[in-house]
């Protein structure tokens, strides 16, 4: 983690973090997983879930994962398209070094690397909702509710 002056001046996305927040950026880009990264950081095990997905919602916390992932890339010259290329060899080897377990696990990581599947999103939402419901869908409610003289 970084700590020191220097470090944290070379990345000033990270000067505007606290120590937690930068465990937390680090812990994410190594488990890929919110909630496991805020305990790796030093959040409450119980409330980890609510504390990753709040965390990952902060501009300037999204944004310092979104550098430093891009860093390590370029630390260990690894392309988008180098992992794609992987993925694709591991998804279509034949032979004694290849099982069908790894196979699917190729296809089904390429096919989210490439947006072919839906994710899935959580949400805490507290406080009051507006929602806007057309005039068409009102009276559609209506219709549903009134009985028909005519019948």
């Amino acid at each position: 983690m970084p700590r020191d002056h220097a470090v944290l001046n070379e990345s000033p996305h990270l000067a505007d973090l606290n120590e937690r927040e930068r465990r937390f950026v680090f812990a994410y880009i190594e488990l890929g997983n919110a909630s496991k990264a805020a305990i790796k950081a030093g959040y409450s095990e119980k409330t980890s879930r609510q504390i990753g997905a709040r965390k990952l919602s902060e501009v300037n916390i999204s944004d310092a994962i979104r550098i430093e992932a891009q860093k390590a890339a370029e630390r260990v010259q690894i392309t988008p398209e180098m992992v794609l290329a992987g993925l694709h060899e591991e998804a279509t080897l034949k032979g004694e070094d290849s099982t069908q377990a790894g196979r699917v696990s190729a296809w089904s990581t390429l096919s989210k690397c490439l947006g072919m599947q839906t994710h899935k999103i959580e949400a805490d939402v507290r406080g009051n909702i507006e929602a806007t419901v057309t005039q068409q869908r009102v009276v559609e409610l209506i219709d549903d509710r009134v009985p028909d003289p005519d019948a």
